[in-house]
């Protein structure tokens, strides 16, 4: 693997679909070197107008996304929509949010119990929840907000556009993206959950509102600390072979009860650990590979023992 001498800026972002004051995207800003990811600092974007000035940020970086950058092929297929990623982008963003969240309803609504939401490959790997998921943990709207900001950036999102890493420049027919894709800008897909389960499995460590009671409050707060103090005592090392540095960041990660902050922070681990991958397709599985013969579909960054391996 390459070796380079300069730091490496890598972005963990956690995403929302509905950015405000109140609830921020936030993004873990990041150095790698010598195998430590240093964390300089937590960005909190208001709204998207600053998510995307933040995406236009120059290379080279590598961030790790908090949202599915993709949506199921069977659905998509199923409403005969473009598989393609970009073409299933721009298929979507023509119809208005409210527009895309109704035809999930409709859909959903003629399908028998169980059935209703379809998944990629990486979601059962992963134990995440359909990209189709509009309500309660609302991943499919941050999909229509995140994925064709992505797009219109120019950024390159791994794995679908993998091969441009390859090229110094990609060009688009009339009518696509006016941007072109910059291989020194590199999207991965990150769940931290996964980390989440690693540090303190079934322990619940965030919270918007206030929780039911006192003791629930205490709980969670003394969990988001011990990942924190984990996360300093480098627990993750051997599975991500890279070591932590908090930076003297510990009591503001610990502070934001919300477990944003953390959440992004664990999106940076996933990127920076894609980033020293990038000679092994940034971690992602070839079509050939037993683990995920379906890994264009969409993949999230993680060592593969994280995942649940197929029967």
């Amino acid at each position: 693997m390459s070796k380079p001498s300069e730091p490496m800026t890598i972005y963990g972002v956690d995403f929302t679909s509905a950015p405000s004051p109140k609830k921020p995207i936030v993004v873990a800003d990041c150095a790698f070197h010598h195998q430590t990811l240093t964390l300089r600092q937590c960005l909190k974007l208001t709204d998207f107008e600053q998510f995307e000035q933040f995406l236009s940020t120059d290379g080279p970086w590598v961030a790790a996304m908090d949202f599915p950058l993709s949506m199921p092929h069977s659905w998509l297929a199923a409403m005969q929509w473009p598989t393609d990623w970009a073409k299933s982008v721009r298929h979507i963003q023509k119809l208005s949010l409210k527009a895309f969240c109704q035809t999930i309803n409709d859909y959903c609504r003629h399908q028998p119990a169980g059935k209703k939401h379809h998944f990629r490959p990486i979601d059962r790997l992963a134990g995440a929840c359909s990209p189709m998921t509009i309500y309660y943990t609302p991943v499919g709207k941050m999909f229509y907000q995140g994925a064709f900001r992505l797009l219109e950036a120019g950024v390159t999102v791994l794995p679908f556009q993998g091969h441009l890493i390859q090229s110094k420049q990609a060009q688009g027919k009339k009518g696509a993206s006016r941007a072109k894709a910059d291989p020194h800008r590199i999207v991965v897909e990150g769940y931290p959950a996964l980390i989440a389960r690693q540090l303190c499995p079934k322990q619940g460590y965030k919270y918007e509102s206030p929780p039911a009671s006192a003791a629930q409050k205490a709980a969670k707060d003394f969990t988001r600390k011990e990942m924190i103090q984990k996360l300093g005592a480098q627990w993750l090392e051997a599975d991500f072979g890279i070591t932590f540095d908090l930076n003297g960041h510990a009591d503001t990660l610990w502070q934001d009860f919300t477990g944003d902050s953390l959440d992004a922070v664990f999106c940076a681990l996933q990127a920076a650990w894609a980033y020293t991958q990038r000679d092994a397709n940034f971690g992602i599985p070839h079509a050939t590979e037993a683990l995920a013969p379906d890994a264009q579909e969409g993949w999230i960054a993680v060592p593969p023992h994280f995942l649940k391996q197929k029967q």
